[in-house]
């Protein structure tokens, strides 16, 4: 029986993506585990792989169009099916050996299919019908001289003086050049025979002339990809909690003196020094196994608490703020942690984390020690109700048994969603971390 592919969820907080490109066009076979399409989150670009082997019977959703999750995008046929009542049935043969199908990859002419029509992939339909093209006209290579879009974009190179009214560019080039009011007419294409891309438009967006300002201006740039994704999430989270924070500043003389002892032994050892980070993100997540209210989140008028202990780290990246996850910190040891820290930033910075590492967390920690800061208030990083910001570590004179001495001090700085959570109970879990870090550092690491 038909079988629908829909649009996947490839996170939690996923509820729609954009079809990029279709990897495969109707009547082709397909395997299980055969890339059929490029899927575009607001995090990542990814291929989506077929669940069943059979043939790509139809396309529903075309490149460039964004649907919910779960929406059927396409369908795949076992063989020997048909689609009852369709216009444009799969030939019966196309399951054919691939031994004899290469016969076929020959272009020339394109000829009838068994059913009478031209065979034509959805996007090729759409790009000729959007250059008032004759499909029969076009020499296919697909599967019975089927025409795919490389097909229609070979034609129009080919005979461009006849058809330079219309601009050659991706489905996701003039989404976004709608968006930025970007004249594709005024573009030239950097990609396969001159198409135009999205960086094309983004490039050009950075370079159109723009209003005067009273200012000098040296670069503009446009709020698009994960830049403006984070302006999304951030301004969603501060309108929809009610956010508080609570400052803290703790002795970290304790967490020094481990992370020293570690430096230690690292060398004869062979291990990997955790950072501090590490240290703290396995502090946070002990917190937050004895603190479940926070280790949380809202649905409707339901509060969740959670099983997993997932933290997340903010991580600065070339492309934007990015938060990696650690799955199930709170049953691992600081060493663990850095070793897949270590990984997962990495990827981060180079552009290529999977959406599972960036997803999944129940409750963020950021880190701006580093750049010299000592206190600040950190946005929530929703659906979660909590974020740990976390300041440098600087020595200052405190009163110790009646004597000034010199002691590493940390600030801390804890945002909670005030409609899950009440101050007390969050005064509470930050309570705990301080405990935790002035201990001597044998309950945890």
């Amino acid at each position: 029986m038909p079988t629908n592919v829909v649009m996947p969820k490839l996170g939690l907080n996923m509820i729609e993506g954009l079809v990029v490109e279709w990897l495969k066009q109707v009547g082709d076979f397909v395997k299980q585990g055969d890339l059929l399409f490029v899927v575009e989150t607001d995090k990542i670009t990814t291929e989506s792989e077929a669940q069943v082997e059979g043939v790509l019977a139809k396309i529903l959703v075309s490149a460039g169009e964004v649907v919910p999750v779960s929406t059927p995008v396409a369908i795949i046929l076992a063989k020997d099916e048909a689609l009852a009542g369709d216009e444009a049935q799969v030939p019966s043969d196309v399951t054919q050996s691939p031994a004899s199908q290469k016969k076929k990859h020959a272009i020339r002419p394109t000829q009838a299919s068994p059913t009478g029509k031209v065979l034509a992939s959805p996007a090729a339909k759409r790009l000729a019908k959007e250059y008032g093209l004759e499909l029969s006209t076009i020499p296919g290579s697909g599967r019975f001289d089927s025409i795919k879009q490389m097909d229609v974009e070979g034609f129009l190179e080919a005979h461009k003086h006849e058809h330079s009214t219309k601009p050659l560019a991706s489905p996701l080039a003039k989404r976004v050049a709608k968006e930025f009011g970007v004249d594709l007419m005024a573009i030239v294409g950097t990609g396969k025979n001159g198409q135009i891309t999205r960086d094309d438009v983004e490039r050009a967006a950075t370079e159109q002339e723009q209003p005067a300002t009273p200012f000098g201006v040296t670069q503009r740039i446009p709020i698009s990809g994960v830049r403006a994704t984070i302006a999304e999430r951030m301004l969603l989270s501060m309108q929809q909690s009610a956010q508080i924070t609570l400052h803290t500043e703790v002795d970290a003389t304790y967490l020094v003196r481990l992370r020293h002892a570690f430096q230690e032994v690292a060398f004869s050892a062979g291990i990997d020094v955790p950072s501090y980070n590490a240290l703290l993100i396995e502090i946070v997540a002990q917190a937050l196994s004895d603190h479940p209210h926070i280790n949380a989140r809202q649905e409707g008028d339901t509060i969740l608490e959670l099983e997993e202990v997932n933290v997340g780290l903010a991580v600065d990246t070339m492309r934007g703020l990015l938060v990696v996850v650690i799955k199930n910190a709170d049953q691992k040891s600081a060493l663990a942690i850095e070793s897949e820290l270590t990984t997962l930033a990495e990827r981060a910075r180079l552009g290529t984390a999977t959406l599972d590492d960036l997803t999944g967390s129940t409750f963020t920690l950021t880190n701006l020690g580093m750049f010299g800061v000592d206190g600040f208030t950190p946005i929530i990083n929703p659906p979660e109700v909590g974020i740990l910001g976390v300041g440098r570590i600087v020595e200052k004179p405190v009163m110790v048994g009646g004597q000034v001495q010199g002691r590493p001090r940390m600030s801390l700085s804890l945002t909670f969603d005030h409609r899950v959570i009440d101050g007390a109970p969050a005064a509470k879990f930050l309570q705990h971390i301080t405990q935790l870090i002035e201990s001597n550092g044998t309950s945890y690491s």
